[in-house]
């Protein structure tokens, strides 16, 4: 019964360690995340706002100074997307915090009967 119960602590410990670890490295991985976003934001955009421009300005050419006038218009409304891309990833970390704590008891529940197979195959 005790070498039954020091196996049911280390499996509870180890299965702790996973989320432990598994939060954390999702955690680590946050700020790239939202690196890499921004970063594909800044590039769409700049191509995107690059495209209108020309059209525009061979569309409409005595605008042209108008046009060039909205420029940080079009750069605020950037700085609004990538804020609230930001937002959107600070509330996943948040959200994740609460999905990873229930980790281990997910883990037990699917890894159960695996336990129990083996115990019955050791003939515990």
């Amino acid at each position: 019964m005790n070498h039954t119960l020091t196996l049911i602590s280390r499996s509870s410990d180890f299965k702790t360690q996973i989320a432990a670890q598994w939060s954390h490295d999702f955690h680590q991985e946050i700020p790239n995340v939202l690196i890499t976003a921004q970063t594909h934001v800044d590039q769409l955009w700049a191509k995107v706002t690059r495209s209108l421009r020309d059209q525009l300005d061979y569309k409409f050419p005595s605008q042209q100074d108008f046009i060039e006038s909205q420029g940080q218009t079009l750069l605020a409304l950037k700085e609004e997307v990538k804020g609230m891309l930001a937002m959107i990833v600070h509330d996943i970390s948040k959200k994740s915090i609460r999905i990873h704590g229930g980790l281990k008891d997910r883990m037990q529940r699917q890894w159960k009967p695996g336990f129990k197979e083996a115990r019955e195959l050791k003939g515990q």
